[in-house]
């Protein structure tokens, strides 16, 4: 029942957008309103308003600004999520092979995948080289949760304060780098501890 009025809804809404379609200009259509006052403004003020002899770039950056912010800022989240997801692979091959020399890869392939998504994700890529759950990778991806919870939340809490100004923003990164050396030293003790029980 509910799948026949899921699609009925569906239906009509589809149908509602389609049908609202048709009033809207043609492309192109020289007497549509942005044609009409939009354009032209924009081509005869552009130099003007902006300070910008490109009427694209001042279109663009300026009176679009708000529309087109998600547009420029695509090319940096996407160049600052794959150096993320680089960095974080060689800091955790690094690490698991600090920490867990006897099943380093096993290490590496659950904690990477619960870093990169969920936990899910970490047990799917152990399961692929450990089908079994042999090794205790399983068991210290489940401990290693908690523990990324805790020292994770209160750096998820600092984020709240860096839209407040760039200062904030500095304080938070200077945290952050503070934090991490300390989490690194942290991870340094551990590794010496293992190697002094091998």
């Amino acid at each position: 029942m509910t799948r026949v009025l899921t699609t009925i809804l569906m239906t009509a809404v589809t149908a509602l957008f389609c049908f609202c379609t048709v009033f809207l200009p043609p492309i192109g259509d020289p007497n549509s309103a942005p044609n009409q006052h939009v354009t032209p403004y924009y081509i005869e003020n552009a130099k003007e308003d902006t300070g910008s002899p490109n009427i694209v770039t001042a279109t663009l950056a300026d009176y679009r600004g708000f529309d087109t912010l998600w547009e420029t800022s695509v090319i940096p989240l996407l160049v600052a999520c794959t150096l993320a997801t680089v960095a974080t692979y060689f800091y955790v091959d690094h690490v698991t092979g600090l920490l867990f020399p006897d099943y380093h890869e096993e290490s590496f392939l659950s904690l990477y995948g619960m870093l990169t998504g969920v936990v899910g994700t970490g047990i799917i890529l152990l399961r692929q080289i450990d089908p079994k759950l042999e090794t205790p990778a399983s068991t210290n991806l489940v401990f290693q949760t908690l523990w990324a919870c805790l020292t994770g939340f209160p750096l998820l809490l600092l984020m709240g304060f860096v839209p407040r100004s760039l200062t904030w923003c500095f304080i938070a990164i200077g945290i952050f780098v503070v934090a991490m050396g300390l989490f690194y030293g942290w991870i340094r003790l551990a590794a010496k501890k293992v190697a002094r029980d091998r």
